[in-house]
């Protein structure tokens, strides 16, 4: 009877042990730094390293990786006792490949485990990616958020790096159009003031063109922002909606366009001289093709409107 009740008193001491082992891990400062190492022109690996120690670690990186450009340091707690840090990218952070920027994560999820490690001091865990600039097309540096989930305090870190030189002579920069200007090209052009509802009913006729042509960038939100057509507010929601996909910001994005153009319908131009402010042939004509139909509505009204969808079979 004794044994058994002395066996009933062990068990129930280890498991305090362990949970109080585990509450413990839970508390444990960590430190990361996210580090840089050049392969070739134009092509990085990019490293988030996560340590106990953070002289211990940062003497790993110079002593393993002696050319290593470090960056970002951190420090933090993970949020559970058996935690998991997780890297998560944004839908709208990730860098198309028409700017000439290709980012490739070398696992997924990117993730790593508190218990990767049990020894007191030891480099825990690290999680890498590749970072390519193509030369020639890529033309201006990326400043590429990166979320930073399951930790204490949940932070945002940034890789930043700069293009190569380009091998063929600069390209002058295309000079931006004032809203100013695009009214009256417009005014110009058709010799009236916009009409109310045709932008917001071409938004609803053509979102499906809009979302398969249309790359949401840091940049373009930016543009969108400096021609009125969102806000700051919005444009820091849509960048930071790291557990969204692409076409759910994609279609909030649409939502909050339809409503400004709602509300005044000259910002259906500004949203389309936003698509041209990046410079990009697909932005362009995804821009041109709209103008056209937004023309062609208001000359042919919109019983011909409806068939406007067949311009699909002439420009894709």
């Amino acid at each position: 009877m004794h044994e058994e009740y002395n066996d009933t008193i062990l068990y129930m001491i280890n498991i305090f042990i362990i949970i109080y082992i585990y509450n413990l891990q839970g508390s444990v400062l960590y430190s990361g730094v996210l580090y840089h190492q050049q392969k070739e022109v134009g092509c990085w690996e990019t490293t988030l390293a996560v340590g106990k120690d953070a002289n211990a670690l940062i003497q790993h990186i110079r002593s393993t990786f002696p050319h290593a450009e470090q960056d970002t340091s951190i420090s933090f707690t993970f949020a559970q006792p058996n935690g998991i840090l997780e890297l998560k990218l944004s839908p709208v952070g990730r860098v198309p490949r028409e700017y000439g920027w290709r980012l490739d994560p070398k696992q997924e999820p990117m993730q790593i485990h508190v218990f990767q490690s049990v020894v007191e001091n030891a480099l825990m865990g690290s999680c890498s990616m590749s970072v390519y600039a193509k030369p020639g097309v890529a033309t201006e540096s990326i400043r590429h958020p990166i979320k930073l989930l399951g930790i204490e305090p949940e932070t945002t870190i940034y890789i930043n790096r700069q293009p190569p030189p380009s091998p063929f002579p600069a390209a002058p920069l295309k000079e931006k159009r004032s809203n100013e200007i695009v009214l009256r090209m417009h005014m110009h052009e058709l010799g009236d003031p916009l009409n109310y509802d045709y932008g917001c009913d071409l938004i609803n006729k053509q979102d499906k063109r809009i979302k398969k042509n249309l790359v949401l960038t840091p940049n373009f939100l930016q543009s969108l922002v400096e021609r009125g057509v969102i806000n700051e507010k919005t444009r820091n929601f849509l960048n930071e909606s790291y557990d969204k996909t692409g076409n759910e910001i994609m279609d909030l994005l649409i939502t909050d366009v339809w409503t400004a153009v709602y509300f005044d319908e000259t910002n259906f131009l500004f949203f389309l001289e936003a698509m041209r402010d990046q410079d990009s042939a697909e932005t362009n004509k995804l821009a041109d093709i709209l103008k056209m139909l937004y023309v062609m509505k208001r000359e042919k009204g919109e019983d011909d409107f409806r068939l406007l969808n067949l311009t699909d079979i002439i420009i894709v």
